[in-house]
């Protein structure tokens, strides 16, 4: 039996719920939450940076979150993140960047596929 493109679109489609120091907790329909902790990697510049550009996407809307699982968490970024991110100068603690992530982000829609299914 095969999964169609709107059952898998569908089952994978979480809601940022929740953040406690890097994790962030995420819910599917109300009923289960999967928690998820960020690993955010340092630029050449010494940023810290929580997503890149999701390679997989053919329009470059998207953006992958770094994250410890073996799960791509995919979602669209407001067109002003950076700035909002960046406010009161950039934050050089993972847990501020994090905080004001879940901010900006808390009750949008993530998509979670695992990586297997692009092997």
């Amino acid at each position: 039996m095969t999964v169609s493109t709107a059952t898998l679109e569908r089952q994978s489609t979480f809601t940022l719920k929740g953040v406690e120091g890097d994790v962030l907790t995420f819910s599917q329909d109300k009923h289960s939450d999967l928690k998820v902790r960020l690993l955010p990697q340092k630029q050449a510049d010494g940023k810290l940076m929580l997503f890149e550009p999701w390679q997989k996407d053919p329009t470059g809307k998207l953006s992958r979150l770094h994250t410890e699982r073996g799960y791509e968490w995919v979602f669209e970024p407001p067109l002003l993140m950076q700035y909002h991110l960046s406010e009161d100068g950039y934050p050089t603690d993972a847990n501020e960047l994090i905080r004001r992530f879940f901010e900006i982000m808390h009750d949008s829609e993530f998509k979670n596929y695992p990586r297997e299914i692009f092997r």
